[in-house]
């Protein structure tokens, strides 16, 4: 008999088997649980970090968007003011030579005609003077 009992219950263990990692007790329950909290207060105390930082961001670019803002104005009266300037000597007559290098998108031609006419004017001068510079 003890061999028949000795089989019965190899075989009732092939048919159904125990699992090997049978359920967590309790304490393993509470480690786990303490585990997850302590993720869940830094995953909390990163967001409220995140929310500061976006904060303190949306403050900046505010500051940085109201300057843009005001130097857009700057820049628009500062071209108004250019324009009337232009407009009355446009008006009034040939531009001064300094406007003519402002407003010029290539300045060399301008600059070799003056530096011509002042060699020229200074050379000119020499000769009637006597005197060489």
């Amino acid at each position: 008999m003890p061999r028949a009992f000795f089989a019965l219950v190899i075989g009732a263990g092939i048919l159904y088997p125990i699992p090997a990692n049978a359920a967590p007790n309790l304490i393993e329950v509470q480690g786990r649980v303490r585990d997850l909290q302590e993720q869940a207060t830094e995953a909390a105390e990163g967001a409220q970090e995140a929310k500061v930082q976006l904060a303190k961001l949306k403050k900046t670019l505010d500051t940085v968007q109201q300057q843009a803002s005001q130097q857009g104005a700057s820049v628009t009266a500062l071209n108004k003011t250019i324009g009337a300037i232009a407009n009355e000597r446009y008006k009034s007559g040939p531009l001064s030579q300094s406007l003519e290098l402002l407003f010029s998108t290539d300045p060399g031609p301008i600059l070799r005609v003056t530096f011509f006419y002042r060699s020229r004017t200074l050379s000119i001068c020499c000769r009637i003077f006597g005197s060489s510079y």
